[in-house]
């Protein structure tokens, strides 16, 4: 009678077991389908937004400084100047860029407010810490794609 009762034990012990592998095994397979979901979701997403990007950059080069304040909003800096090289008035806008360093956008002021360039200025706004100061300058962007990522409001992102 008692081996009888430590086998309907052992037996009882190894069906709880048995359940709760199957349990676990379930919450795993469900987990895994829950993760690739998400993988796909934004595997997708990054293609959306790439193509986006693409798209705002072909557009780049006919965006007016009016068009920029409505997709970026209101610039930090507005300024109006003339670059003879340029062969007259120009005007700048300066954004906060996607990495917290200042973004300018110059047109040329006169008649259809043609876009000329984008710089990177290498100093963060309104920030005081000595490093960021040892990086000051200007770094220019030609690759229209880099361009947008550097101020994805462009593309309306």
């Amino acid at each position: 009678m008692r081996y009888l009762i430590i086998k309907i034990a052992a037996g009882v012990f190894l069906g709880i077991m048995a359940a709760a592998l199957v349990y676990k095994a379930v919450d795993i397979l469900e987990q895994y389908k829950h993760n690739r979901a998400i993988t796909e979701q934004r595997a997708a997403e990054a293609a959306a937004r790439k193509i986006r990007i693409e798209k705002a950059a072909k557009q780049l080069m006919f965006m007016t400084s009016e068009k920029v304040v409505v997709l970026c909003g209101s610039p930090i800096q507005f300024v109006e100047g003339i670059r003879p090289e340029w062969g007259g008035m120009v005007i700048s806008l300066d954004y906060l860029g996607s990495d917290g360093h200042k973004v300018r956008l110059v047109f040329l002021g006169e008649g259809d407010n043609t876009f000329m360039e984008m710089e990177r200025l290498r100093e963060r706004y309104e920030s005081k810490t000595p490093e960021i100061y040892e990086y000051q300058g200007r770094e220019r962007r030609t690759d229209p794609v880099s361009e947008i990522e550097e101020l994805p409001c462009l593309a309306g992102l």
